[in-house]
């Protein structure tokens, strides 16, 4: 069961991202993503869920009168909770643990009958907003966040479907309340990735070997993040180019703090830092700290400039902050406008190319060109669509790196409150619309370079068919022996050739189906050219029966040696020793191939006797695809 709310808009306020929702009667309040808001699989009473337009600190408005619901929410059976949740947080000793970390007892129940014991943190995943959102667990103890959550709106539950195989129902929530300990706001948090956290050690400490640099908060561990990357040693020459060079956490851009920020945060008492974190940030432990004064590197220890001794060792602690909003913005303005003038290239691109084969396939119904015409154009057009298709990628690609960039930085620029920044936000939104946009047209194009790719093969069976069936006519209307069994050859050839033809056609079918299994509704018309497209060569597939037209071939064998065709053993001979048979056993000039009924050869050492061997696929001693070895009869 999936239990939503949704509303009426406010007049003045068509956005839900204005709005929060409560679900706990409007004791803690929660910003709105998106309409309706999922409520999820939980028990919820009347007037429980509350929602309303939220204050804004910018223009003074107040919060908006609240809405509940009327009719309660329901859910359905689920597994029971886990159990013996505890927040790690200690306050007591040398070494407190505050990592706002939550850890729990893994859930053994039984699953389609069998015991079934859900023990990977991957399994479960937890909410620290009463269950508005979920995000997927990564490790035990899990790190909830920064902030000092209320005990009431953490919790944690097994996924639905767990385990790959498996199907089970989420379970119920197992809710931090029942832990003795509280969550607290973390100023420092150490990271993996710029949106990964370290993880824990065994004593449920920070494992600060995972860690490649440290996040920083407000006193309340909200707001704009600043990242410290672990610090580096330099000299004065190389300084600013290494702290550039810098990609701890995946982030770029990194700067070295300046002067004024240097001299303060040197004077600071290391005491007041995380213990476990102190050694990677500036402190009042630490000496010849770089530090950028108006565009020079200058040392500074304990909250004064100093010229160290040569031989001393000099560190930077490279810094990174989010731009500022007028830069964001301007940075993602030019993107949406390059992306959609490349979207508008590609579209231009994919509708000339549906084109060019709904008219080729025109032609090809209406015969307007010969089969080798088109055959050549739809390998010109294969051609030209595949010069495309390494730009396409490495523009999409690009694009994609681009938004993880942007994303990141959304991520931050939220917590500012001016219209620059929130409109960056949004612009992000529609800049990930456009990515998508990318990848769907290089799906698309993938799909034109299979549909070039069958309409050439398509072509190709079309014009083998024709082959096949100009060479009957001429077997027919041969009339001399020689003319027959010349005939008879070619119709062989034929046949071999368009044999070879039909035992694609299922692949090439599969093939071009397959290609297009992701393209969006904004392809249904190519989906449906496609259709049009399998249909002519199914057609084709099915004109001829290739068993008929074997036995046709071999009663021309026959007729040619009945009407007086005969070849010499001279003229048979190959290799000095062999002479080239056909399946009825008469003697083949020594130049006819496999294609043209060439299937045996008779042993000419062999004396008072007829030893006969039939041939591989092709008559090539390596092929292995029709005997795996080659057999002989006396005759």
């Amino acid at each position: 069961m999936n239990n939503t709310l949704d509303w009426t808009f406010v007049t003045g306020f068509e956005d839900a991202t204005l709005y929060e929702v409560s679900l706990d009667s409007g004791t803690n309040w929660s910003p709105v993503h998106a309409k309706p808001i999922i409520i999820g699989d939980t028990k919820k009473d009347v007037d429980q869920v509350h929602l309303r337009v939220a204050k804004n600190v910018r223009n003074g408005m107040p919060n908006g009168a609240s809405a509940s619901n009327a009719i309660a929410y329901t859910q359905t059976p689920k597994i029971a909770a886990p159990t013996n949740g505890q927040i790690v947080n200690t306050f007591d000793g040398d070494k407190p643990i505050q990592t706002n970390g939550f850890k729990w007892d893994y859930i053994t129940t039984e699953i389609e009958g069998q015991s079934t014991r859900f023990d990977q943190p991957e399994y479960y995943e937890f909410t620290r907003d009463m269950g508005i959102t979920w995000h997927s667990v990564v490790s035990r103890p899990q790190h909830i966040g920064s902030e000092a959550y209320d005990k009431s709106v953490v919790g944690i539950r097994l996924k639905k479907n767990a385990i790959t195989g498996k199907a089970n129902a989420t379970s119920e929530v197992l809710w931090a309340t029942s832990s003795s300990s509280r969550f607290i706001a973390l100023k420092y948090v150490p990271m993996k990735t710029k949106n990964l956290t370290a993880s824990f050690s065994y004593n449920d400490t920070w494992n600060t070997y995972d860690m490649n640099c440290i996040a920083e908060y407000d006193d309340q561990g909200q707001g704009e993040a600043t990242y410290w990357a672990k610090y580096i040693t330099a000299a004065s020459d190389t300084v600013f180019s290494k702290v550039s060079e810098v990609t701890d956490c995946g982030i770029t851009a990194w700067t070295l703090p300046k002067f004024d920020e240097v001299i303060t945060l040197s004077n600071r008492d290391s005491g007041s830092l995380p213990s476990q974190l102190s050694s990677h940030l500036i402190s009042n432990n630490k000496s010849n700290l770089w530090a950028d004064k108006n565009g020079i590197a200058v040392t500074i220890t304990k909250g004064a400039e100093v010229t160290p001794d040569s031989w001393s060792s000099k560190k930077a602690h490279p810094k990174w902050r989010l731009a500022p909003s007028v830069e964001l913005l301007g940075a993602i303005n030019t993107a949406n406008t390059t992306i959609a003038i490349e979207l508008a290239t590609q579209a231009s691109g994919i509708t000339s190319a549906e084109t060019y084969l709904t008219t080729w396939l025109a032609n090809n119904q209406n015969k307007r060109k010969g089969y080798d015409v088109l055959e050549a154009e739809a390998q010109a057009k294969l051609t030209h669509l595949q010069a495309f298709s390494q730009p396409w990628l490495d523009e999409s690609t690009s694009a994609v790196s681009k938004l993880n960039i942007f994303e990141f930085q959304a991520s931050i620029a939220r917590y500012r409150l001016d219209a620059q920044s929130q409109s960056f936000v949004t612009h992000v939104q529609n800049y990930k619309k456009q990515v998508s946009k990318l990848q769907q047209n290089l799906n698309g194009l993938n799909a034109l370079i299979e549909g070039a790719k069958f309409a050439k093969k398509m072509a190709v069976v079309q014009e083998k068919s024709v082959a096949l069936e100009t060479a009957k006519d001429a077997l027919g209307a041969a009339s001399l022996a020689t003319e027959i069994h010349h005939a008879t050859l070619n119709l062989y050839n034929a046949i071999f050739d368009l044999e070879n033809q039909y035992a694609q056609v299922d692949t090439l079918i599969d093939s071009l189906n397959s290609n297009t299994n992701n393209l969006g509704t904004e392809f249904n018309t190519l989906l449906a050219l496609y259709q049009r497209f399998i249909s002519e060569l199914t057609t084709t597939a099915n004109l001829h029966n290739l068993v008929d037209s074997k036995t046709l071939a071999k009663d021309g064998l026959k007729l040619a040696s009945d009407s007086g065709f005969s070849v010499s053993k001279a003229d048979a001979l190959v290799s000095s020793r062999f002479v080239k048979l056909d399946e009825l056993g008469h003697y083949l000039p020594s130049a006819t191939t496999f294609q043209q009924g060439w299937r045996c050869v008779e042993d000419t050492d062999i004396s008072n006797k007829r030893r006969v061997w039939s041939l591989l696929k092709d008559g090539l001693p390596t092929e292995k695809t029709i005997l795996p070895m080659m057999r002989h009869q006396l005759v």
